[in-house]
């Protein structure tokens, strides 16, 4: 009996909702039944605060320390907040009458399953309902005669769907169970109960993520003996297992409006991305759906329509993709099978050396041929052709180096026996030549090879420079991705800012200090990649061109076809991986939380191959981060019509190249005037409209065509005064930080005008450029230390 008080104050709302056709309950709604037991005499005397008391007392005593504490110590707030709930029923009895209008037709869904718990869960039946709204009937009487199990088992997932709405399958069943397990403190449902996402410390500093135990979730596995719900056909045993679901919730502004003190804008930029994340673990057989339902009638009943819009709920389920029945991923991963296999197998046939051994055999077979075809040439003369007496040797070259004695470039010595005339002689000599040419290995055995580790592994890792290099550029591409990762990982926390972040207001106000511009404002380092492509693709084709004193139709063409090939493959790869793996790459409650595009990928796969997903469909973009690798095959493209006239006539091609950096800080003018002043450098206007777009971008390398003109034309030897490559030094060193800096005003004093923002925007870039520009000739040239 020591939780039967609770039961009954539960099972109230649960007999509520499947009483039976009867005079009292004939046309009334839910809410009203529920208000007229409410008025009654014997329950207000059950839910006064001296028995409340005495029921959470009772309740509380059989749960895990520290909750009894917790409940004596606010026992007096938590009854004064139920009554005072209790007192103020009017929402919650239209809402119920709304859900349920007629209870005696819910009833008679469930009389059959009443009728089993006999004649007294009828007896507490008519007593309920004869008094209901009265004052009269005593069903405290017949309460000792009830089995509360098998009534609450019965009756509670009638309820739990009267009030939720039609939820699917047996989400109400198992709802049930999970509470009644929680009332008797089963294991299986403390742990559901402790894997919720509970509110943790810093709430108004921004931590609203609650997310709870994932893992434990999906570990619980629910056993109920002797159910007492046909489940699907009959009684017995039953059980469930738990899912995680997430609850996403907008956060209301005010809650911030205390912790921010710079200005109203600040707080609504702040609240507009924070949202309340709440794991809640749940029975496997509620869908997304069903607890959608569900969080959206507790709103209703809270008053928290405001709220209702923006909220959704995932279950990990429903995000759980099914490897059986996925033919696009079974095709990738026989693909990704068929080439470990490859490589696999080409690098135990060079790592063993079988590849030389087979290629020495098959060179044997060839020099046999070769023989015998100069037999039939030469006639029945030669038909001592091959002897071993006269040892004129003909070595087998393997890849290119005379090995002798060696298992792997055995020396075949074969003999020549003449009949003694010239002629015989001269086309033994001439088989020789024929035959000590290097020998290939069969087509099947180098095309294993070509994906060997073994030799594919130190070409990969060889730090070697080779001669011209310009080692500088290794130099700044290692301290650009450092920047560009580095940007990144802050950018995209501060930007999905209260969905990953645990304390984004700390996060806010860090990205506003002086130093954390650098940082925010690494935007440059793109900038610094697209510049160092300018310069090496400028100074390796004039390279070539002046190597082979012009320009030929083949230069032109494998200029196009070796870039293609040489990006392609791997990243068509990668994209296939991406568009049908990408789901069972991770799991947790946040895995898939943002980014995830397989429907654009699914539509828009082509505009990746063609390398123009950045002005094609770039809101569906698949793999939308590739906007780079678009844009740099963009510039690699229409390249040459810049570096052709610099090799024909060099003036003209300087005069070519500024009318394309002035046409380029033109058309960024006046495409970032269109823009909504606020959207600058975060907003979607900013994004697809000018920092992906090729025509907005291209300026850092064009500069970079021209300090690859300049290292070529010179042979990288340029004569400085020194006095005056401490001046460059100065200047561009001073020029970039200045760049990067000056952006803290926009951020210490409030945002630039956008007159001021379109004209930093447009004159950085070529700044930068020219900047980072001197940098690299200087090293180049040996100007690099002063």
């Amino acid at each position: 009996m020591k939780t039967k008080h609770f039961v009954f104050c539960l099972s109230l709302v649960v007999v509520f909702s499947s009483l039976p056709n009867s005079v009292s309950a004939q046309g009334r709604g839910l809410g009203d039944l529920l208000k007229g037991y409410l008025d009654s005499d014997v329950v207000k005397n059950l839910l006064s605060p001296e028995y409340l008391g005495k029921v959470l007392t009772d309740l509380t005593s059989q749960l895990p320390q520290p909750l009894p504490a917790f409940a004596q110590n606010y026992k007096d707030a938590i009854i004064k907040a139920v009554v005072s709930q209790l007192n103020n029923t009017d929402q919650i009895t239209t809402a119920l009458n709304n859900a349920v209008p007629d209870v005696s037709k819910v009833g008679e869904q469930i009389i059959p399953l009443l009728a089993s718990q006999g004649t007294a869960v009828a007896d507490l039946v008519q007593s309920l309902t004869s008094g209901a709204g009265t004052g009269g009937g005593n069903p405290l009487a017949v309460l000792q005669n009830v089995d509360w199990d098998s009534l609450v088992q019965v009756a509670l997932p009638s309820a739990l769907n009267a009030v939720l709405q039609p939820i699917s399958g047996y989400c109400a069943i198992d709802i049930s169970y999970m509470l009644q397990g929680l009332v008797k403190t089963e294991g299986w449902a403390l742990q559901m109960l402790d894997a919720f996402g509970k509110p943790n410390t810093g709430l108004l500093f921004g931590d609203t993520q609650w997310l709870g135990q994932y893992e434990q979730c999906l570990r619980v596995e629910a056993k109920i003996a002797n159910s007492k719900i046909s489940i699907p056909t009959g009684g017995g045993n039953h059980s469930f297992h738990g899912d995680y679901c997430k609850l996403s919730m907008p956060v209301p502004p005010a809650l911030f409006a205390g912790a921010i003190d710079d200005g109203q804008e600040k707080v609504g930029d702040v609240a507009d991305t924070v949202k309340l994340a709440l794991g809640m673990c749940l029975p496997a057989s509620c869908s997304s759906q069903d607890v959608n339902q569900i969080v959206k009638v507790l709103m209703n009943l809270t008053n928290a329509q405001d709220l209702a819009a923006g909220t959704t709920v995932v279950c990990d389920q429903d995000k759980r993709p099914d490897l059986s029945t996925d033919t696009r991923a079974q095709v990738c991963i026989a693909v990704l099978s068929v080439f470990g296999l490859v490589i696999l197998v080409g690098t135990l046939l060079e790592g063993l050396g079988i590849d030389k051994t087979l290629t020495t055999a098959y060179a044997k077979k060839a020099n046999e041929s070769e023989v015998n075809k100069r037999r039939e040439l030469g006639g029945t003369d030669n038909k001592a052709f091959v002897s071993e007496e006269n040892h004129i040797e003909m070595t087998v070259v393997d890849n290119g180096v005379q090995k002798h004695g060696e298992a792997n470039g055995d020396v075949t010595k074969h003999s020549m026996q003449t009949n003694g005339t010239a002629g015989k002689t001269k086309a033994a000599e001439s088989a020789q030549q024929k035959t000590s040419k290097d020998p290939k290995a069969p087509l099947a055995i180098r095309l294993l090879t070509s994906f060997s580790l073994y030799s594919s592994l130190p070409r990969l890792l060889d730090t070697h420079q080779g001669r011209g290099a310009i080692t500088c550029l290794n130099g700044i591409r290692v301290l650009s991705i450092g920047w560009v990762v580095l940007g990144h990982s802050y950018s995209y926390m501060v930007s999905t800012i209260g969905v990953f972040a645990a304390n984004p207001l700390f996060a806010w106000d860090e990205s506003t200090r002086f130093s954390f511009i650098a940082v925010t404002n690494a935007f440059f380092s793109v900038d610094s990649f697209f510049l160092l492509s300018g310069v090496l693709v400028a100074y390796l084709f004039l390279k070539q061109l002046t190597k082979q004193h012009g320009v030929r139709c083949k230069t032109m063409v494998l200029y196009y076809i070796h870039r293609y090939l040489r990006l392609s493959p791997i990243y068509f790869m990668l994209l296939f991986i991406y568009v049908t793996l990408k789901d069972y790459m991770g799991r947790g409650p946040l895995w898939r939380e943002t980014g995830y595009d397989a429907e654009q990928c699914r539509n828009n796969w082509w505009t990746n191959i063609l390398y123009i997903n950045n002005f094609v469909f770039a809101k569906e973009a698949c793999m939308s981060w590739c906007w780079y690798i678009d844009n740099d095959i963009q510039f690699y493209i229409v390249a040459p019509l810049f570096m052709l006239p610099l090799y024909w006539k060099p003036v003209v091609g300087l005069v070519i190249l500024l009318l394309g950096l002035i046409a380029n800080i033109i058309e960024s003018y006046f495409t970032l005037a269109g823009l909504k002043a606020h959207s600058f450098f975060l907003g979607d206007d900013f994004y697809y409209h000018y920092y992906i777009i090729p025509w907005c971008r291209i300026g850092p390398y064009l500069i970079g065509l021209l300090v690859g003109f300049l290292l070529n034309k010179t042979q990288c030897k340029i004569k400085m005064n020194k006095y005056f490559v401490a001046l460059g030094w100065i200047v561009s060193i001073a020029c970039c930080t200045l760049l990067v800096f000056v952006k803290y005003d926009d951020v210490k004093n409030g945002p630039w005008s956008k007159e001021g923002s379109i004209m930093y925007e447009i004159i950085s870039k070529p700044m930068w450029g020219f900047a980072l520009g001197w940098i690299i000739i200087a090293c180049a040239t040996g100007h690099g230390v002063m």
